[in-house]
């Protein structure tokens, strides 16, 4: 559940963030994206002490739960989803936002309604991955975790530490095969995605492809327009 959380929170707020960077003309927008892939920088112990240090000054209630966790990770992978979202947001064009713009729709519809879908495949690419990437996390995890917030890497250590060889292989055998099929998910997922926007981009630029899918429906082979018949030609002997 904490890698899912993380991996959602990143990828919205690294949408927003590459919209500000990409779409508008912000003065100063370039420092967001600087300090939106400042923690790439610093090594995951380095972050994960600066975390610790600083809620330990901030008393908010948050150091020695799930919650601190969950800060360090959506900082430490922030920059992979601006960059899948960056390189996302530049393929697609501002003229679709102008015609939602001058039908009336606001900005919260419009990116809900327009870009967020056509975010859709970078979005989905960046959240398995910082979804990996966070099961696996142990460098900031080390100095965060407190008894009964131990994530699956913590566990991984913590029988390696204690010596449990054999419980760590099944744990440690588990772990790739769930990472595989997660791996093979997104891959399955982009594959589909991809022929769902080449299928429709077919369709508008070829219109004809709908009359030979119409075909096949009607009884017709796919691949041959359907035949017409010439027009019945008047019998000049009767009447």
């Amino acid at each position: 559940m904490l890698a899912i959380g993380s991996a959602t929170i990143v990828m919205l707020v690294s949408a927003v963030i590459s919209w500000i960077v990409v779409r508008t003309k912000m003065p100063g927008r370039w420092m967001l994206d600087n300090l939106a892939s400042l923690p790439l920088v610093f090594p995951g112990l380095v972050l994960g002490l600066a975390i610790m240090i600083c809620y330990l000054y901030l008393d908010i209630g948050v150091y020695g739960t799930l919650w601190i966790m969950l800060i360090a990770y959506v900082t430490r992978f922030l920059p992979y989803g601006m960059r899948y979202n960056s390189a996302s947001m530049l393929q697609i064009h501002k003229e679709l936002e102008e015609s939602a713009a001058m039908s009336g729709a606001s900005w919260g519809m419009t990116f809900r309604r327009v870009v967020l879908p056509l975010l859709k495949p970078g979005l989905l690419a960046g959240w398995i991955y910082v979804m990996i990437v966070s099961i696996r996390e142990l460098s900031s995890s080390i100095l965060l975790y407190s008894p009964g917030t131990e994530v699956v890497s913590i566990m991984i250590w913590e029988l390696w530490q204690n010596g449990q060889y054999v419980e760590l292989s099944a744990l440690g055998v588990m772990l790739i095969v769930a990472l595989f099929c997660l791996v093979l998910l997104a891959q399955l997922a982009g594959r589909a995605v991809r022929n769902c926007r080449n299928m429709k981009t077919l369709s508008i630029r070829h219109p004809e492809v709908r009359v030979l899918r119409a075909s096949k429906d009607d009884g017709y082979e796919r691949g041959r327009r359907p035949s017409r018949l010439p027009p019945k030609r008047r019998d000049r002997t009767s009447g």
